[in-house]
């Protein structure tokens, strides 16, 4: 199963790189859904007319409900023809429906994570703006199987997620790297207070313990790594200030959904800085630092520090795509490991946790 989980995330690398080096048209931006959220590219390589689409992203099994953090991950590949096109002075829209497969190593309905490949179709509509924001709204099914190991055996079945959740919707923020900006309308306007609203979603990539209690047998010191990767969503809003022109500070707050499905409630404090506005579009950096707040009462502490694109989209209004790296210390409560009971307070002397992991996200700022 580890090899093919590779060999998959070689394939859509593959996929990325053939369209960002030889399309005549290419756009690159975020996926965001209930089914999960990642990355996603639009190329064709004939420049207008039909173009081709890849996305990889984070699959989630019961992604916003009170399912494991530990997903799956899932790309696909499809040739969209143009039904329909409305073209503007700036503006243009089209309503697209093709053909194409999709693989991946994720769970399904009543099954553990495995191995699935599927054909796939899709339809929806995509505006692409003057600055040049790409914005698409769309639905895709999956048809196929899925292979996943039960007592030591394998078990062949129909890929049932593909088709119970065609209906939920699929919206993707891409930038059109291949024309160049128009100046217009969509300049952005400079404000002195500052509101923003982000979603993403965060993939663990290391973590580590300690415990130290006392237990019914004596003193207990535990240490290691974490295993396995986990991901999942957050949602925060925030208000900030431009203390400069291109200098911002800002506080934010959350939900987040944490591993064993716990809900966390970040409170930070944020730096932006950006460069100079360059035809409707210019780059950030970063950083932010504050508590961390859990529902069984535990707090912890959270930084995080990335960048991206931000992109304007009407006077106040801008668009941002945005990569991140984040750290999270952590003191959860633990289980004794000889009695299996949780431990009391009164008897732990140490419960840390820290956690590294990667985030991609998307904001709009007004």
């Amino acid at each position: 199963m580890k090899q093919t989980f590779k060999l998959l995330c070689v394939l859509v690398g593959a996929l990325f790189q053939e369209a960002f080096c030889q399309a005549q048209y290419f756009t690159g931006g975020t996926f965001n859904s209930p089914k999960g959220m990642g990355l996603a590219t639009d190329f064709s390589f004939r420049g207008e007319g039909d173009f081709s689409s890849a996305g990889i992203w984070l699959d989630a099994r019961d992604f916003f409900g009170e399912g494991d953090s530990d997903i799956g991950i899932k790309g696909s590949f499809i040739h969209n023809f143009t039904i329909f096109t409305a073209t503007g002075p700036q503006n243009s829209l089209t309503v697209y429906a093709g053909p194409g497969i999709s693989m991946g190593y994720v769970y399904d309905i009543e099954k553990d994570r495995g191995v699935m490949g599927a054909l796939c179709a899709d339809v929806g509509v995509r505006v692409s703006l003057a600055n040049p924001l790409v914005v698409s709204l769309g639905f895709s099914a999956d048809l196929g199987l899925h292979a996943s190991k039960e007592n030591d055996g394998t078990i062949l079945s129909l890929y049932k997620e593909g088709l119970i959740h065609s209906y939920y919707p699929e919206l993707r923020f891409m930038y059109n790297f291949s024309e160049r900006p128009r100046q217009g309308s969509y300049a952005g306007v400079n404000r002195k207070v500052t509101f923003a609203f982000e979603w993403g979603f965060y993939y663990d990539i290391y973590g580590n313990y300690h415990y130290n209690y006392i237990s019914p047998t004596g003193p207990v010191d535990v240490t290691g790594k974490s295993k396995g990767f986990y991901s999942n969503w957050f949602l925060e809003s925030g208000v900030g200030y431009d203390i400069v022109d291109n200098l911002n500070v800002s506080i934010r707050g959350g939900v987040s959904r944490e591993k064993s499905a716990r809900n966390s409630f970040p409170l930070k404090l944020r730096l932006t800085g950006l460069t100079n506005e360059k035809a409707g579009h210019r780059y950030l950096a970063y950083a932010e630092a504050g508590p961390v707040f859990y529902e069984n009462l535990k707090t912890g502490m959270t930084a995080r520090t990335g960048g991206g694109l931000r992109l304007d989209l009407y006077k106040s209004v801008s668009l941002d795509i945005l990569a991140a790296c984040r750290m999270t210390l952590t003191h959860p409560g633990f289980f004794d490991e000889h009695s299996g009971a949780i431990v009391p307070a009164e008897t732990m002397h140490a419960n840390d946790e820290v956690h590294l992991a990667v985030s991609f996200g998307t904001a709009l700022n007004f």
